[in-house]
């Protein structure tokens, strides 16, 4: 029999890839915005294709992210954001 606490981690690594390529294709979506203005296509199809790229985009990022994980996450923001967090000063 296999051991229950590999095939548990071997869900968790497909979870983690699954969100990580959602995100990988909110960012797609993202760069697909930028080509909009530029489609031979009248005004407000262009509109409606700019939100519907905008909406979906952020959809999937989020969705990525709750699949993902905590720790995914944490580790993407301190690679895209490597400062540190400011900290409130105390009140005196």
């Amino acid at each position: 029999m296999s051991d229950p606490t590999a095939v548990q981690a071997c869900a968790n690594q497909s979870y983690r890839s699954a969100g990580i390529a959602l995100i990988v294709v909110s960012c797609v979506l993202y760069v697909l915005l930028l080509a909009v203005p530029f489609l031979p296509i009248r005004s407000d199809a262009q509109v409606l294709l700019a939100t519907g790229l905008l909406l979906s985009s952020e959809g999937t990022f989020w969705i990525g992210c709750l699949i993902a994980g905590k720790d995914v996450i944490a580790r993407l923001r301190a690679q895209l954001w490597p400062w540190p967090r400011r900290r409130h000063a105390p009140s005196i």
